[in-house]
């Protein structure tokens, strides 16, 4: 789901308030990009890149060409670090 969440691109301004008229807070002008959604799990991500307990860990299968895979060990921990740094990256855009 990690990896879901950080991959997902949100169609502009999808969760903004467009009610409003005044000038748009920096919390409001994040919410219109395509990754606005991280903003609402920032906290679960700081959870789980922060434990101090070992990540649950999964092996996935990763398609990369037509007929070839590959298999990859994925953990929680360092996806949500991932998340995260998309994250960073989209208030870094939004400013």
């Amino acid at each position: 789901m990690l990896q879901q969440l950080s991959e997902l691109r949100l169609w502009d301004g999808t969760l903004a308030d467009t009610t409003q008229d005044d000038t748009p807070s920096l919390k409001e002008l994040a919410k219109r990009g395509d990754k606005a959604h991280l903003f609402y799990f920032y906290d679960l991500f700081v959870d789980v890149s922060c434990s101090p307990r070992k990540a649950p860990t999964a092996w996935r299968v990763w398609a990369e060409e037509a007929g070839e895979s590959k298999l990859m060990e994925v953990d929680a921990r360092r996806l949500a670090k991932k998340c995260l740094k998309v994250l960073g990256g989209e208030i870094c855009t939004v400013s």
